[in-house]
């Protein structure tokens, strides 16, 4: 597992090399995808801390803070620094794990890419997704829909059955990061 910082970076290191417009959101989403992917593809997390139900979808909070200057209209132009100073990317780490790690998450990048902000969020709160469901359980355990500062985890159990049911998904954008997933991990 690593620092969410890492993979977040390596997701803005993308759009900026690729000058696609990258904000909190998307970086948000397409963390949420790959850390997802992960889960079923390599079995276990991608990310240190949790994902967690927010009003906008799935947020990991470490992300959150290090982009939360950021916007729609002011679009994120560099990578987040780490308490130490240091501006990392899972690149920089020289694992095997954080190759196959940074490969996955360059390989969502690449298949999210066409895909507008509003349609990644909308895509992460369709019906049976792990934030929808994280979002229904709070609702019938607190007997209220959640409120904006209401952070409700959404596990990593459901992430991952919910991805790895994916994998029988031939259809879509989830096929694009499926088949480039395996191809990755065949390499390992």
């Amino acid at each position: 597992m690593f620092d969410p910082l890492l993979p977040a970076n390596t997701i803005v290191q993308w759009h900026l090399e690729q000058m696609v417009t990258v904000t909190p959101l998307r970086v948000q989403k397409v963390l949420y995808y790959s850390h997802g992917w992960h889960l079923a593809l390599a079995g276990y997390p991608m990310v240190s801390s949790p994902m967690e139900a927010w009003t906008w979808g799935p947020v990991n909070p470490r992300v959150y803070a290090a982009f939360e200057r950021y916007s729609k209209d002011e679009p994120i132009r560099h990578l987040a620094f780490r308490e130490n100073g240091e501006s990392r990317k899972l690149e920089d780490e020289s694992n095997e794990h954080s190759r196959y790690a940074a490969s996955l998450a360059r390989a969502v990048c690449d298949s999210l890419k066409g895909m507008s902000d509003t349609a990644l969020f909308e895509s992460t709160h369709e019906e049976g997704t792990p934030w929808e469901v994280a979002v229904r359980d709070f609702t019938a355990e607190f007997q209220r829909p959640p409120e904006p500062w209401d952070h409700e985890a959404i596990s990593n159990a459901k992430i991952k059955h919910f991805f790895a049911a994916q994998l029988n998904n031939s259809s879509g954008e989830t096929a694009a990061v499926n088949s480039s997933s395996r191809s990755d991990s065949s390499s390992r």
